[in-house]
């Protein structure tokens, strides 16, 4: 795996030049600059593309849900309310994902995984709140750049045995750029749903020995954290005894919207 402290090559042609920054029915540049960044996720509320883009502004979510009515109107955006206990959902459409370069297939919110795709969209939110430096790659531009049955991903990390597949795709991938000018990328995992303790420690594992991630940090849901520690530890203990040359495993509390100020643990169960 290859990293580079610019993540333009995983984002071919998600920068065409745009058209004359215009209103009404016509797209401007900020339109075209939104709708990019829609493109990297499954589907973002109208809240988080304002706390990314505008978080000053008051009146951010009415800007955006006023651009999205253009959109939709042009065909670029599908809007959907899924969940009675979240906002409704933006993504892209087919002639959206044509005009921007966009590769890969639509993607379009399941139930089952919304409230983890919008809690991968947060977390992207909150770290870069934290380091405005970042560069980040969401699971859809890994997948779009990397085959599942490649033997040699480019993004996305080779499986350890037991894990059930043969590559992991991170939910998110965050890139801090080194002085020389080359990446450091971290692993970032959310999880709000159980996984056995095997799965999660060949998952874990994969990790552990991948030579690309510099570093792999999970967010768990209160009711899970206890068992995803447990596995970080065993995964931990294995690495040290090893010699593995891999990071440790961290692991911290995720109740939804506030992953700050949730004490980190390197896989030693409280």
């Amino acid at each position: 795996m290859a990293w580079v402290a610019d993540v333009s090559t995983a984002r071919a042609g998600l920068r065409p030049k745009g058209a004359a920054s215009t209103r009404g029915g016509v797209l401007t540049e900020r339109d075209q600059e939104w709708l990019r960044w829609i493109g990297r996720w499954r589907a973002v509320t109208a809240e988080q593309v304002a706390r990314w883009f505008v978080p000053e502004l008051s009146s951010g979510v009415k800007v955006v849900e006023r651009r999205a009515r253009v959109w939709r109107e042009l065909g670029l955006v599908e809007t959907r309310r899924i969940l009675a206990t979240t906002p409704a959902v933006h993504t892209l459409r087919g002639p959206a994902m044509t005009l921007f370069g966009i590769s890969g297939p639509v993607r379009h919110p399941l139930v089952g995984q919304l409230s983890h795709d919008l809690a991968v969209v947060d977390l992207a939110i909150w770290l870069r709140q934290r380091d405005r430096s970042l560069k980040f790659l969401t699971e859809r531009e890994i997948r779009a750049t990397d085959d599942p049955n490649t033997d040699t991903p480019l993004l996305a990390v080779k499986a350890a045995e037991g894990s059930g597949r043969k590559l992991v795709f991170p939910d998110l991938i965050s890139i801090t750029v080194r002085a020389d000018g080359s990446g450091a990328a971290t692993a970032h995992e959310v999880e709000l749903t159980s996984k056995d303790h095997p799965r999660m420690v060949a998952l874990m594992t994969s990790y552990v020995v991948s030579e690309g991630i510099v570093a792999a940090h999970y967010y768990a849901a209160p009711p899970l954290r206890r068992r995803i520690t447990k596995a970080a530890a065993e995964v931990n203990g294995w690495a040290k005894s090893a010699g593995a040359v891999g990071v440790p495993i961290t692991v911290s509390g995720w109740d939804w919207l506030t992953p700050e100020g949730q004490s980190t643990r390197t896989g030693v169960e409280e």
